[in-house]
């Protein structure tokens, strides 16, 4: 039976879910997503390409 995300990270000691937790609302925060969706990731290394 497969577990939940919730119960896995449940199991985990008290510190490293506390930096699961942070590190997620790093990633998470409505701005970020509003950011990413409007200007688009940038992956591009190409030489001479200006990054938003």
């Amino acid at each position: 039976m497969a577990k939940k995300l919730d119960d896995v990270i449940a199991s985990l000691p008290t510190q490293r879910r506390a930096k699961i937790e942070q590190r997620a609302q790093e990633l998470a925060s409505p701005k970020d997503l509003r950011q990413a969706v409007e200007n688009g990731p940038c992956f591009c290394d190409t030489a001479g390409h200006a990054a938003p």
